[in-house]
């Protein structure tokens, strides 16, 4: 189920937390993740955002990967910086 319509007010809620953790259960296609990282990566501060699904596609990796001020530890193992999105495949 995608989440777009309230990633909004997720926002609102988030910006007036310290440091941000955001914990998804169901990836899928980013529907959510993709906007909601990309809002997280606008915050002057740090955040957190961990998914989780059966299988992270590798679209969703690239996409989330691509944008500028986001460490993915899924697409990069050998981080030298903390990452600020960890994509978990499990069940």
């Amino acid at each position: 189920m995608s989440y777009q319509n309230i990633v909004r007010p997720i926002m609102q809620f988030l910006s007036c937390i310290e440091k941000p953790h955001v914990l998804e259960i169901g990836v899928d296609n980013g529907q959510t993740t993709l906007p909601l990282c990309h809002n997280m990566s606008l915050l002057d501060r740090s955040w957190l955002y961990e998914g989780v699904d059966i299988k992270i596609k590798n679209h969703v990796v690239s996409a989330v990967s691509s944008m500028s001020g986001i460490y993915c530890l899924t697409s990069d193992p050998d981080l030298l910086v903390s990452p600020n999105v960890v994509l978990h495949q499990r069940n």
